[in-house]
């Protein structure tokens, strides 16, 4: 089939060689079989794709739904293929799609119309390679049911707003437990039991948590288990069970015993001199030091009051109290020996009488004779003062009373 009104060069094809004619005008009468035909396209459309129609090859059509601008392939309809897809990727929500397979970035495999599965290892909320089964960073909420079979890591908060059910053990580096208002944490029937159940460092804590035990459990804290202060808050612990801490056991009040207590290995009472140490009960057993020559009772600013025993087992080293004293000087309350090295007819004055106190006075060599007085409202042998004569004399008063001093 030939058309119309056309102009230009074209080929007429004679047996045994080509010619060039130009043609022009009516063609409707020439040679088909001489003539090359040239088909024309009557809906010529920007960058559509020229499609065949009845296998005509004088008959063409722009495809206005099948476009290519040189770069990309556009399709306005559908597209069906009898053999296999390629491409590096697909792109749109894939609602459509059915029996899609795994492979290559595809780790989804379709069970049925609502049920899909993988092997592979899924991360939610960072692009970072999993290091489980499955990683969570961020929030993780829902209104369903969360089972986890196996060991669940969460790296940011888990919040429940229900009930919190444990089939098996809880543990971790860091679990924190923080109740919400009018809830409780409650050790159910081989829900959290004892050893092992709390294992590791992990940490329960919180402002309000409130543990129950159920007959036949018990509560254990292993190492680092429970710490924390108020993890525990306004709560009585009671039962018949052992509460056993493998690890340090930190309490922020008072730690109240009723019973007998053991504490086994050191024991140390108090970390400052400002800790006071208190003895309501008897001692039933013997003090005895750790090693020979080593410990003190009391000290030089800080002494026992009065030592009430039967005997003193010798050697015993009795060291006094010295000091020395001039004209006009008051000896202190504590001073054992005084030399007095004032002049002659000077003046000295012993400490304040309590009974049992004593003191001994002696003067030093070449200072005369020296008057020895009573504290206030004190007497020496019924004097207030007596007077000791010539260089080196000694004496010892004793203090019968809080007033009356005595040479002996």
């Amino acid at each position: 089939m030939s058309y119309n009104a056309l102009s230009g060069s074209v080929l007429v094809r004679h047996p045994g060689n080509f010619q060039a004619n130009y043609l022009s005008g009516n063609l409707s009468n020439s040679d088909g079989s001489d003539v090359i035909n040239v088909p024309r396209i009557s809906n010529a459309t920007n960058d559509s794709v020229i499609t065949n129609v009845s296998g005509d090859a004088n008959n063409l059509t722009c495809e206005s739904n099948l476009k290519f601008d040189g770069d990309t392939l556009s399709i306005t309809g559908e597209l069906t293929a009898s053999t296999g897809v390629s491409a590096s990727y697909f792109m749109g929500d894939g609602s459509r799609l059915v029996g899609v397979a795994a492979g290559g970035s595809n780790i989804f495999t379709e069970a049925n119309s609502s049920k899909a599965y993988t092997t592979s290892s899924v991360n939610i909320g960072s692009s970072a390679t999993p290091t489980h089964t499955l990683n969570v960073v961020g929030t993780m909420s829902g209104s369903g049911t969360f089972q986890a079979v196996g060991a669940a890591y969460l790296g940011g908060t888990l919040g429940v707003t229900g009930a919190l059910t444990a089939k098996s053990t809880v543990s971790g580096a860091a679990a924190t437990f923080t109740t919400v208002a009018g809830t409780s944490l409650a050790l159910q029937s081989g829900g959290i039991t004892a050893a092992g159940a709390i294992a590791g460092a992990t940490t329960v804590s919180g402002t309000a948590a409130t543990f129950t035990t159920l007959a036949g459990t018990s509560l254990a804290l292993q190492n680092g288990g429970i710490t924390a202060a108020g993890a525990i808050a306004a709560t009585t612990y009671s039962g018949s069970s052992t509460l056993h801490a493998v690890g340090a056991a930190t309490f922020g009040s008072t730690l109240a015993v009723t019973g007998a207590a053991t504490f086994n290995g050191a024991v140390a009472l108090g970390d400052a001199t400002g800790d006071l140490i208190g003895f309501t009960g008897s001692l039933g057993s013997d003090i005895i030091p750790d090693v020979n020559n080593e410990w003190d009772l009391g000290s030089a600013s800080k002494k026992f009051n009065t030592l009430y025993v039967n005997n003193i087992s010798s050697p015993i080293d009795i060291v006094w109290d010295v000091e020395s004293v001039g004209n006009g000087d008051t000896i202190a309350s504590g001073t054992d020996f005084a030399l007095v090295t004032a002049g002659n007819r000077s003046n000295v004055t012993l400490p304040a009488a309590s009974a049992g106190k004593h003191v001994r006075v002696k003067l030093s060599s070449s200072i005369g004779d020296v008057f020895v007085n009573a504290g206030s409202g004190d007497l020496i042998e019924g004097e207030p003062f007596i007077l000791m004569e010539s260089t080196g004399s000694a004496i010892t008063c004793v203090a019968y009373d809080g007033q009356s001093w005595f040479i002996v």
